[in-house]
């Protein structure tokens, strides 16, 4: 007999919301593929780009822990996919620069629940408010 949570616990790759040519897939401890890509979560967070696969792992044990709503996926979706847009490379990351251009991204897409994740958690991730960020960038 199959049970629900096994249903919802099982691996999945599904085309981006935001940009159907990137794959987001979400994996767990049971699924057979957290094994091969777990050690990237402990160097990248809970998530990391595969730029030559275009597909995003998404750590589905923190974000099951952290309660994830479909909004904070969709925040890390847009962050991933911003990181494509532009242009990183794994030597040239500029992180605050990633989450402003996503949450901007995700306004224009109209997902603004998704953004208010993205600027409510600005400061955590890159050692400024959102705002103070966009007074800064202005000001150049």
């Amino acid at each position: 007999m199959i049970i629900l949570k096994d249903l919802i616990n099982e691996y999945k790759e599904v085309p981006s919301k935001l940009d159907p040519s990137v794959i987001v897939a979400v994996t767990r401890k049971d699924d057979g593929v957290y094994g091969r890509v777990s050690h990237n979560f402990t160097k990248n967070g809970n998530a990391y780009l595969d730029i030559e696969e275009r597909k995003i792992y998404i750590d589905g044990e923190e974000a099951d822990k952290e309660n994830w709503t479909r909004d904070h996926f969709l925040f890390v979706e847009a962050h991933e996919i911003a990181h494509i847009r532009l242009k990183h490379s794994p030597g040239n990351v500029d992180e605050a620069n990633t989450d402003y251009y996503a949450i901007c991204y995700l306004v224009e897409k109209g997902y603004e629940d998704a953004a208010a994740i993205g600027i409510t958690q600005f400061k955590f991730r890159n050692g400024i408010s959102f705002e103070e960020y966009m007074d800064k960038i202005n000001d150049k």
